[in-house]
């Protein structure tokens, strides 16, 4: 008998551009929501992320229906590890373009939240993406935000409160 010794990779299947670390959920919306914002079925991305917030890489999870999509904690931890991720975001949209997330997108935050926990990774945020708008399901409270790509996130406290990287996570400035 013989024994396969196999190689598990990562491969590269296109760029997306970008220029800065996240250090708000706006910061990832920016760079993911492009990818997200049209598309006429539910599709899961998640970001990898090292341990200084940087981006890795993204990984396509599923592309669903036009009112679901299945995402499978093996696929997203599979990324995660093979990247070497410290830390994870992830993304979806939906065609309806309303961001509010159902019952099944919190639950499923949960899920995946528990799951990184087990094997030390982060998830920051699970960002919903609508028609010019997202919803941060770690903000807390669930609150909406606007996303409009010409206001700067500097200088829209109000609409958009801003998040310090701590070793736990992503939480909210409380001089805001």
């Amino acid at each position: 008998m013989n024994l396969d010794v196999v190689g598990v990779r990562l491969v590269k299947e296109r760029e997306i551009e970008y220029s800065k670390k996240i250090c708000t959920p706006y910061d990832a919306v920016e760079i993911i929501a492009n990818e997200l914002k049209d598309l006429d079925r539910e599709t899961c991305i998640t970001v990898n992320l090292n341990c200084k917030h940087q981006i890795l890489n993204a990984h396509v999870v599923s592309v669903g229906m036009i009112d679901c999509s299945i995402v499978d904690m093996r696929s997203i931890l599979k990324s995660a590890l093979l990247s070497n991720a410290t830390s994870i975001m992830m993304f979806h949209n939906h065609p309806t373009g309303d961001c509010e997330p159902s019952i099944d997108d919190i639950q499923i935050t949960e899920s995946v939240k528990q799951a990184c926990k087990l094997m030390d990774i982060k998830l920051l945020d699970h960002i919903v993406i609508g028609e010019n708008q997202f919803y941060s399901c770690m903000e807390g409270n669930y609150h909406r935000y606007h996303f409009d790509k010409s206001k700067s996130p500097n200088n829209e406290h109000n609409e958009l409160r801003t998040y310090i990287q701590l070793s736990g996570g992503i939480e909210q400035d409380a001089n805001l």
